[in-house]
């Protein structure tokens, strides 16, 4: 309520002694002394079915191009085909959708994660990111309308649905707008937040054009080199380069990368898509979901009409991720795999709609990083969620550290008996 100053009256203001038009500037002044708090805020839902997630799918499309930092693992394309065909044999995972209360029908954020309720062999539960074999990009869909309320509704989802003392964001670019949003809420709220691993992935940033691309990228005895290549493998027979074109069907296209793998080592150790049900069905779904808004991008080199190296890439925002590339082992003496790359890097730097490539590859990948000499920075972040003692979130952060370095330790001796096993 407000009150007079100083002066003839100091009792509490009366509407009575108003006018019509003061008054209404006091109920004004009440709100705002009231705060803004009444406005409705996000809150997340725990889903964990298929036919739960369809049910959102157009306020989900929409929020995937109107969301702060583009994401291909939390597009509807990508996760419903996942949740379908992934999620038997895959650790399960579940979904947290984070809906405005406005009566708008609004979604503004979606999280794919998985539940650990003793991660480090104590009852302190965790969610993490939906770790599988194909996960290579850990941020979640954040509209930016309000994207701090939207993470703290996923924070205080994740503690009062499912018990959570903290969540793990995995693989997220450490300068993108999701880690900045988070640090900010943390930041505001006196959240515990922690960084782990952080790693650097090849990338393309886009904006030059190809000429000028590769000569300032490899020395004049390199581009020599790969000239070679092309002109000695051109003499194996016709040597073209395509990009597929929206009337060609797509299956021709994914059953020539199937193929390729299969007849390769990955086929030979059973890695291969072709070799894995659940992943061959994944893929069809996803691809053509991604096809079917035209987000969807094919390459390949043929000899005599038979493709010999073939790559796919998909489009959210005005970024792109590679994911898979595939190559005929009989002409590996000719890197096949290296000069479709550079023909699909023309093709990426001469499109004018994406700003920046993803390789979706290891650290000191053998291959991609001796092309594109771009880095990304990524990283695995971890931050309590509300309520958790600072004292409990510094040991779980200790005990992380542990895990990982355990891990680390782990794969080191395993690597060093295979080498001299090997011998």
């Amino acid at each position: 309520m407000i009150q007079r100053g100083r002066g003839l009256m100091s009792r509490p203001l009366d509407k009575s002694d108003l006018n019509e038009a003061d008054a209404a500037l006091v109920e004004l002044a009440d709100a705002a002394a009231l705060g803004l708090d009444r406005q409705p805020k996000p809150v997340a839902e725990l889903v964990a079915d298929l036919d739960g997630l369809n049910g959102y799918a157009v306020p989900w499309n929409r929020l995937a191009g109107d969301s702060i930092e583009p994401s291909v693992m939390a597009a509807p394309e990508w996760l419903l085909a996942l949740y379908e065909h992934k999620r038997k044999s895959a650790r399960d995972g579940d979904v947290l959708l984070v809906k405005d209360t406005a009566g708008t029908g609004k979604l503004t954020g979606v999280v794919p994660f998985v539940q650990c309720p003793c991660r480090w062999g104590v009852p302190l539960p965790v969610i993490d990111s939906w770790l599988n074999d194909l996960f290579f990009f850990g941020v979640p869909l954040i509209g930016k309308s309000s994207p701090e309320a939207t993470l703290d509704a996923v924070l205080r989802g994740a503690k009062d649905l499912l018990g959570a003392k903290a969540a793990m964001f995995r693989l997220v670019p450490r300068s993108g707008a999701f880690v900045q949003a988070l640090r900010a809420l943390a930041h505001e709220n006196g959240l515990g937040i922690a960084e782990f691993e952080p790693i650097e992935r090849a990338g393309l940033t886009c904006g030059t054009e190809y000429d000028a691309w590769f000569n300032d990228s490899f020395s004049r005895k390199r581009r020599k080199e790969f000239r070679r290549l092309r002109s000695r493998l051109g003499e194996q027979g016709r040597l073209e380069s395509a990009a597929r074109q929206a009337a060609e069907p797509l299956d021709v296209w994914i059953n020539d990368f199937k193929q390729l793998e299969e007849a390769g080592w990955k086929g030979g150790n059973g890695t291969a898509v072709a070799c894995l049900d659940d992943i061959a069905c994944f893929l069809d779904q996803a691809l053509s979901g991604f096809d079917a808004c035209g987000r969807l991008l094919f390459w390949k080199l043929s000899l005599d009409g038979k493709t010999i190296a073939t790559l796919f890439a998909v489009i959210c925002g005005r970024k792109a991720w590679l994911i898979k590339i595939a190559y005929d082992e009989g002409y590996s003496r000719y890197s096949p795999g290296v000069l479709l790359m550079l023909d699909v890097t023309r093709d990426l730097l001469e499109r004018g709609d994406i700003d920046e490539v993803d390789s979706s590859a290891v650290p000191d990948h053998p291959m991609i990083n001796h092309l594109w000499r771009d880095r990304l920075a990524m990283t695995d972040i971890m931050v309590a969620t509300p309520g958790t003692p600072a004292v409990v979130f510094r040991l779980m952060v200790k005990a992380e550290h542990c895990r990982r370095g355990a891990r680390a330790l782990a794969k080191a001796v395993y690597r060093r008996l295979l080498k001299k096993g090997s011998k």
